[in-house]
């Protein structure tokens, strides 16, 4: 195998870096590779805390990197590079229900009763 190239970006953009390992030894140093990743990303998130590393896999979804994903994330290699979103860990809004009171009146909508709930946006660290 050959030599991969591994670009680390930040998600909300900003840093990156880039490494270079043996597409062979991830494979079968599969602890030591994701380490030497986090590690970098870490170097890179400049002392915040980072909340997952993800590819992109060839359904556009994004897949968390782990030690046992390496020889999936490999697959998704483009001209010998592989590129890696970091995500940080930060204050986000959190979706919680509504507080439990009496239940909503139904709405009729279309012949059909409809209950109307609400989600409520509350704030909170992840």
């Amino acid at each position: 195998m050959a030599v991969v190239e591994l670009k680390l970006r930040s998600k909300c953009g900003g840093a990156s870096r880039s490494i270079c390992m043996d597409a062979q030894e991830m494979n079968e140093l599969k602890e030591q590779a994701f380490s030497h990743i986090c590690k970098t990303a870490e170097e890179m998130a400049d002392g915040k805390e980072i909340k997952r590393i993800t590819y992109v896999d060839d359904e556009g979804d994004h897949c968390t990197l782990s030690a046992p994903s390496i020889p999936d994330a490999l697959k998704f290699c483009e001209n010998g590079a592989l590129d890696l979103i970091v995500e940080l860990k930060d204050a986000a809004i959190v979706f919680a229900p509504p507080p439990r009171e009496a239940p909503a009146a139904p709405v009729e909508q279309n012949n059909e009763a409809v209950v109307e709930t609400a989600w409520v946006p509350v704030d909170a660290t992840v």
